[in-house]
């Protein structure tokens, strides 16, 4: 009866045979559901809603179509809350509304990798990672169509190196 109310995904008998052991485990990752973050399927184009301040002081709303590997990097602005989208062609989106986690989860497919807790890279990309010289382990990455470098944190840096490691490139 206890085993029961903890929620059993299957059950053995005694004497264990490793045929069914491999029986119950196969049972269970047919009946699992999977817990992955929802993925939502990968655009073409990314409708980015974004602000330019116009003369007189006015501020206007531009939204631009843009192809989601022309994104070299999305930074958070210093002390408001929002978006700075630096794309292959030069140009920045300054002032996007949203979260560096709201891009990283919404388009995980596309390559984006958090590696500072205001730095949000496509791994396409990706020049070079290298040490910031006298300051220590501290790392930086270099990228593509883009003269910034941008700091790596070090609580970032096992992971983005997984990453690479993995191939994700």
């Amino acid at each position: 009866m206890e085993a029961h109310r903890l929620h059993p995904a299957h059950y053995l008998l005694k004497p264990l045979e490793d045929s069914k052991i491999d029986e119950a485990l196969d049972w269970i990752r047919q009946k699992q559901a999977p817990s992955v973050t929802p993925v939502y399927p990968q655009p073409k184009r990314i409708m980015i809603k974004h602000r330019i301040d116009s003369s007189f002081d006015a501020h206007e709303w531009h939204t631009e179509c843009v192809d989601p590997g022309e994104i070299v990097f999305i930074a958070k602005n210093k002390s408001v809350n929002n978006l700075k989208i630096q794309l292959a062609n030069g140009n920045v989106l300054e002032r996007v509304n949203g979260t560096i986690k709201d891009w990283e989860n919404k388009y995980a497919g596309l390559g984006l990798v958090q590696i500072h807790r205001s730095h949000l890279i496509n791994l396409t990309h990706l020049k070079s990672l290298k040490p910031r010289g006298n300051e220590g382990e501290d790392y930086k990455v270099a990228l593509k169509n883009c003269p910034s470098e941008l700091a790596v944190g070090p609580e970032y840096l096992e992971l983005f190196r997984e990453k690479l490691h993995k191939g994700v490139l």
